[in-house]
């Protein structure tokens, strides 16, 4: 009964350090652009580690976006000639169209880009940079409702705070002809360092207290077997039966 109940007090605890996978590369900084592929182009474990991407063949490039009729994702430096969106040092730009660029095209498709990852313990909004208002943005399919709140996007996601989830941007362009930039995807508030070194050091607690009880459970089996066998010993000894006769007994 000690056990279970250790059991559960671990598992309670680290309930949160199975699910806390954090979401990474929100601000599209940790392009790794040493490795440039011939014309401009990156893998997307170059050019945005972290994120998969609807059309399994588009490519990203690196101020490269294909304004033509496939769909294509291209990662834009923020200081760079052309462009002047996002913070940081890069953005990322999206293009709808369709699957293929060369006849036959297939059918006309919505550029998205996801995640998953855990939404801080906490957290209210989610907040990000746009550069046109026809994007979307889902958690585990449930669309949020995203507004212009001075100069960039913000949606409620309190119903999400603690939650593994899905993180989906998509384009909702009725064409090939927009592009829309994306950048700096936060969830707001920021939990405090000190909140997660708590967490942390809850769990370290709940995992010791499980080798204790483990430990102390154990414990108790071996002396229970021990003295169950020292029983059964005493009940086959024939010497364990007889009564002592002491010198002031009659004979």
């Amino acid at each position: 009964m000690r056990l279970a109940s250790c059991v559960i007090a671990v598992l309670a605890g680290a309930s949160f350090g199975v699910h806390a996978q954090n979401f990474v590369n929100l601000g599209f900084e940790e392009a790794q652009l040493s490795e440039l592929e011939q014309g401009g182009f990156l893998t997307w474990s170059q050019g945005a580690p972290g994120w998969s991407h609807l059309a399994a063949d588009a490519y990203l490039g690196y101020e490269n976006l294909n304004v033509g009729y496939s769909v294509s994702y291209s990662l834009y430096p923020v200081s760079g000639c052309c462009t002047a969106f996002g913070t940081g040092s890069y953005a990322l730009y999206m293009h709808s169209g369709t699957l293929y660029e060369q006849i036959p095209r297939g059918g006309f498709v919505e550029a998205e880009v996801w995640q998953t990852g855990t939404v801080p313990i906490g957290a209210t909004t989610v907040s990000l940079l746009a550069s046109d208002a026809a994007f979307s943005l889902s958690l585990d399919g449930t669309m949020i409702d995203m507004r212009p709140v001075g100069g960039e996007w913000r949606g409620d996601v309190s119903a999400f705070a603690g939650r593994l989830v899905e993180l989906r941007i998509g384009l909702r362009t009725p064409d090939e002809r927009t592009a829309v930039a994306i950048d700096d995807i936060r969830f707001l508030p920021v939990p405090e360092p000190s909140t997660t070194a708590l967490l942390g050091l809850g769990l370290a607690v709940g995992l010791a207290m499980f080798r204790r009880c483990a430990d102390a459970s154990r414990h108790r089996s071996e002396d229970a077997r021990s003295a169950t066998g020292r029983r059964s010993s005493a009940a086959h000894d024939p010497r364990a039966s007889t009564r002592p006769r002491w010198p002031w007994t009659r004979r």
